[in-house]
């Protein structure tokens, strides 16, 4: 018999069993403003910087996905507190425009 296995805790997981799948992106985001000072210099640095790296890293700077199949139990953790925020970020003075989207 062939198990999957959840990524978090390694349990075995059965065929059939109940199981999830956390696909997560990581894009990054442009808001269309530039700064009003362009440092030519800078820019030039930039694309210097850019032309040593290799495809795979560039490409992770802009577009990360990652898969992950977890145990219910896991899930749960996982939804409850999906970012891993600390307890002091949770209390009600923390920031939750993030939880409201």
């Amino acid at each position: 018999m062939s198990y999957e296995v959840c990524a978090k805790c390694g349990k075995r997981l059965r065929p059939g069993s109940v199981k999830y799948i956390i696909s997560i992106n990581i894009i990054a985001d442009f808001d269309g403003i530039l700064p009003e000072e362009v440092d030519e210099r800078e820019i030039a640095r930039l694309i210097r910087e850019a032309k040593k790296m290799d495809q795979e890293t560039l490409e992770r700077e802009v577009h990360q996905g990652m898969v992950y199949l977890l145990c219910k139990p896991c899930r749960d953790i996982f939804a409850e507190n999906p970012l891993n925020l600390s307890l002091k970020s949770l209390s009600m003075g923390g920031n939750f425009s993030g939880l409201l989207q």
